[in-house]
């Protein structure tokens, strides 16, 4: 069991905190059941418990797609009022217990920061619980994320491989892996067949190359 933290002060067990520490005095941090609960420092310490239960219900009908900011007043929400930007949001998603959790988190981050990444992200986290649970609300809403991600993020990348020598990649080419041929890196298709995903992202204005495997604006 975790949960999310928010507190004023020094919390040592928390990678997040290390990193947030240079420019703020309100951290984020998860800690397990047996963590140090900050009373021997006399700080006060709020926790939330980090969700892992099933994805039930939508807050909203757009939450976690485009310029929608319903999730920050999502009471199952429990990133709402941490500290979520391009620092914290890397370790806060390594130590997301669930893709429930992760789901939050990165709609969070992309109210706070409307990004490709941060949209990619919130899609492929409701893809993933659409593995795990057979949720039809996060399968259909998978579907609008990615779309998300091709009309209001189209030239958005995202860099993988260490530091010294990463890897630029469009994130549009990613969505069409996932909605192609998701089987490819242990995801179901969230269409029927192949050649229904291709003709969506048809249907959107989108051209998908199977040679290449990249995705290109129709143009007309």
């Amino acid at each position: 069991m975790k949960y999310l933290t928010n507190q004023n002060g020094h919390f040592e067990k928390s990678k997040a905190f290390q990193m947030v520490l240079a420019v703020s005095l309100i951290t984020v941090s998860l800690v397990g059941c047996g963590g140090d609960s900050g009373s021997d420092s006399g700080q006060i310490a709020n926790y939330i418990e980090l969700p892992t239960d099933e994805f039930t219900s939508l807050y909203c009908e757009d939450i976690g797609v485009g310029e929608e900011n319903c999730v920050l007043y999502d009471p199952v929400n429990p990133y709402a009022n941490a500290l979520v930007n391009d620092i914290t949001k890397w370790d806060l998603a390594a130590d997301a217990p669930s893709f429930k959790s992760k789901f939050y988190l990165w709609a969070t981050a992309l109210v706070n920061n409307p990004q490709g990444e941060n949209q990619f992200y919130t899609a492929d986290s409701l893809h993933n619980i659409y593995r795990e649970e057979g949720s039809v609300l996060a399968q259909e809403q998978a579907k609008k994320g990615y779309r998300s991600v091709l009309d209001n993020f189209y030239g958005s990348v995202t860099f993988t491989g260490p530091v010294s020598a990463q890897t630029e990649n469009l994130l549009r080419n990613w969505v069409a892996d996932r909605l192609v041929n998701p089987t490819a890196i242990g995801l179901p298709q969230l269409y029927d067949d192949q050649s229904l995903a291709i003709q969506s992202l048809d249907d959107w204005g989108y051209l998908y190359n199977s040679g290449t495997q990249t995705l290109s604006k129709k143009t007309n």
